[in-house]
């Protein structure tokens, strides 16, 4: 039988031990051109609270670091990405990543979002067309960005996108929502088109 005591001082005698290989693995990713940045919830066992684990994975690398039992404030951002940090970043639309510099928004997310209001049961049947048909719209520009990566059509997908958060009568209020942040952050999903390594989605 092992106390909780002593596992906790095994768990600080082992951090402390591993810490060196730690902040290497962090320095190597934060050296790559670009990472990738998620959050997640963590359940404690205590009171059933939850608090959060972060994840900072090369973009070209298979290396990852965690960062897990920590708030969901912007600080982790900074804590994994340094304060000299000059890549791009892959993320979700989380506020925690608002102000990154080179910032690449995730279209999985993005894609997923008008997915499940196209399938939601409930809306309203015409309600569930429109979503279908924005979906699709949007399906089709993704593949279009996908093959047809060039700086020179910023402007025409820019248009695109504008166009498609655009605000119809008899838009779900989760729909309203989704265009009104889309509306704010065209510019970040588009950062792919400045340069060919940098990944549309966050799924690594």
């Amino acid at each position: 039988h092992i106390s909780q005591g002593e596992i906790a001082k095994i768990l600080e005698r082992e951090s402390i031990h591993l810490r060196p290989f730690f902040e290497r693995l962090k320095a190597r990713i934060r050296g790559e051109p670009g990472v990738h940045l998620d959050e997640t919830g963590w359940k404690l066992l205590q009171d059933g609270d939850t608090s959060y684990a972060w994840v900072m994975s090369g973009a070209h690398s298979k290396e990852s670091v965690f960062l897990v039992g920590e708030s969901r404030g912007k600080g982790n951002t900074e804590k994994l990405l340094g304060e000299n940090f000059d890549g791009f970043v892959v993320s979700d639309d989380y506020g925690a990543y608002r102000k990154l510099k080179k910032h690449q928004l995730c279209w999985a997310h993005l894609l997923r979002k008008f997915r499940d209001l196209a399938r939601s049961g409930e809306i309203s049947d015409s309600q569930r067309a429109s979503c279908k048909a924005d979906y699709a719209t949007l399906c089709v520009l993704y593949d279009d960005l996908k093959h047809h990566r060039h700086k020179e059509r910023y402007g025409k997908f820019a248009e695109r996108l504008a166009v498609l958060s655009m605000i119809k009568l008899g838009d779900p209020k989760k729909l309203v929502r989704i265009k009104t942040t889309l509306a704010k952050n065209i510019p970040n999903y588009l950062t792919c088109l400045s340069d060919p390594s940098i990944p549309l989605t966050n799924n690594q």
